[in-house]
């Protein structure tokens, strides 16, 4: 009981709120963001560019039907604008063979070249790297010179990104917890002011050194989210200009 009356005195405060006040909100409105985010970041990791922008073309191996009517060129193109590896020509190759349909390996080289053009990019290059995209190392030399020092920059800025997602979902857990912690204890004196006979044993609490743990943590971590937000948002904000992308900002709280 000790516990309790401890626990009921520190909601009557307002600093016992101020940690927990909107978590539950925050807490879905982050988790339906990060499922929308997470799917866009895959589809970017699996394919490259054209996971934003061939959606229809997919990842997929080659159906009887589009070997049938299949433009090797054009085939090869969307692979190169991917930045897959070029041994996607032997995949696709065998994928119509299984058919028994032959494939153009000249035009599809002829594509893939001309697709290259367009992902070797230092705009693109910056964009695969702070999306979390991989590089399979596919652009020539020449064009590598500018793909990959952009790449680098977008996965520091990925990297950035990471942490404050990290510690967001930190945040919302110890939100959680609190805000949980907190509604047992209402719904207790809430139950209790109906004076029931007899009365209800108390709610398990957290222990008063595990909350103030709980809420330490909480303020040292939103401090720090706070310094990688401004961080992540300055260092986007410049590249993207340099890059001349558009910056991707920061849709969390």
């Amino acid at each position: 009981m000790p516990q309790f009356a401890w626990r009921c005195r520190r909601l009557a405060s307002t600093n016992g709120q101020a940690v927990s006040s909107g978590a539950k909100e925050n807490v879905m409105r982050r988790e339906m963001k990060g499922a929308e985010a997470a799917g866009m970041r895959a589809l970017i990791g699996r394919c490259g560019l054209a996971g934003a922008l061939l959606l229809s073309g997919g990842c997929a191996p080659l159906s009887k039907d589009q070997c049938k009517t299949a433009n090797w060129q054009q085939i090869g193109y969307q692979s190169g604008v991917n930045g897959r590896s070029p041994v996607r020509y032997e995949e696709e190759r065998q994928a119509c063979a299984e058919h028994g349909i032959g494939s153009d390996e000249t035009g599809w080289k002829i594509g893939y070249a001309q697709g290259l053009g367009v992902y070797c990019t230092a705009a693109n290059g910056y964009d695969v790297g702070r999306h979390g995209g991989s590089y399979d190392e596919v652009c020539p030399p020449d064009l590598d010179a500018r793909f990959r020092p952009a790449y680098q920059d977008g996965r520091h800025v990925a990297d950035l990104l990471n942490a404050l997602n990290e510690r967001r979902s930190r945040l919302d857990d110890i939100g959680r917890i609190l805000a949980d912690d907190d509604k047992r204890a209402r719904d207790y004196v809430a139950l209790m002011r109906k004076n029931p006979q007899p009365p209800p044993p108390p709610p398990q609490l957290l222990e008063r050194r595990a909350r103030r743990d709980l809420e330490r943590e909480y303020d040292y971590l939103r401090n720090e989210h706070e310094g990688l937000r401004r961080d992540f948002e300055q260092n986007d904000g410049e590249l993207s200009a340099r890059y001349a992308v558009p910056a991707m900002g920061y849709d969390g709280p």
